[in-house]
């Protein structure tokens, strides 16, 4: 993840919204659906391309010499980027039926 930009953004978050994927009953992983709309994109986007390229991997590799258990651990990694980024993109959908205000 060279290419990654990590950052702590330290503003305070008013109605957080619980990720989908979860290994719990009670959510512990939230985001914030009112963000600036591009860090909503560019999050979302960072997610499905790297939920991306572990398919590409997965994709090319021949499965009669792929190990089963790394796949399992791909397979799992590679949905829960695709539902967090589904998530962002679903909260930014619903922001595009609100009545129009800015963002």
């Amino acid at each position: 993840m060279a290419d990654a930009k990590f950052t702590q953004n330290t503003s305070s978050c008013h109605s957080l919204q619980a990720l989908t994927a979860l290994p719990t009953l009670k959510p512990v992983l939230f985001f914030d659906p009112a963000a600036n709309t591009l860090d909503l994109v560019d999050t979302a986007t960072h997610r499905l391309g790297a939920a991306q390229k572990l398919l590409e991997l997965t994709a090319s590799c021949h499965m009669q010499d792929a190990d089963n258990q790394a796949l399992g651990v791909v397979s799992e990694a590679a949905y829960l980027l695709l539902s967090d980024g589904y998530d962002l993109f679903q909260a930014l959908a619903a922001r595009a039926l609100e009545p129009a205000t800015e963002h």
